[in-house]
């Protein structure tokens, strides 16, 4: 038979980078299955104002990219953005959520999730042994004479990486610190 008209209306705003927003509401559509529900799509132009729209029942928020640029390189007018963000969220405590802001920031950065990941002490995520080492580290090494390269390295609590690199078992993995967000996220290295 035939399906009952949709008996109601969902307001889905989706906020990302314009790029991504259009492709992402195109496979949405594409993807869905039960139309007893009717869902409007409003990709939220992020020049404008986001009360512009009005309001939604549901926010997709993929806000990845300004994340990074605030986290990791003091991007201001990321920081604004996402203020902005913030407080359209709070405005409308009805209004469901998808990613908030609060839980995007331990999964960007690897450090991050990894400390979350240790805390937990479940014997089943067994996680490894971590050697981190900030961008002015690895530019100062990179810069030193060979021989005094790995002690140029510190780890942040000042203890040798040559002594931490001596506890690590292979394999090993060579990440950077953000996991997602910039070109190099998903190298190797």
């Amino acid at each position: 038979g035939m399906a009952a008209p949709p008996t109601s209306m969902i307001r889905c705003g989706v906020l990302m980078k314009p790029d991504k927003a259009e492709r992402f509401v195109r496979r949405l559509k594409a993807g869905r299955q039960d139309d007893s529900i009717a869902i409007e799509y409003i990709v939220i132009d992020v020049k404008e104002p986001l009360d512009a729209k009005g309001n939604f029942d549901v926010l997709l928020v993929k806000a990845n990219d300004w994340m990074v640029k605030t986290m990791f390189f003091d991007d201001v007018d990321s920081w604004n953005f996402l203020m902005d963000v913030k407080r359209f969220i709070k405005r409308r405590p009805n209004m469901v959520v998808v990613e908030p802001l609060n839980m995007i920031r331990s999964v960007l950065d690897r450090g991050l999730t990894h400390d979350e990941l240790h805390k937990t002490n479940n014997p089943i995520l067994q996680t490894p042994k971590t050697v981190r080492v900030t961008r002015d580290q690895w530019k100062l090494a990179r810069t030193s004479p060979r021989k005094t390269r790995a002690s140029v390295i510190q780890a942040s609590d000042g203890v040798n990486v040559l002594r931490q690199l001596a506890g690590l078992r292979y394999p090993v993995i060579c990440k950077r610190l953000i996991a997602c967000g910039t070109r190099h996220s998903h190298c190797m290295m």
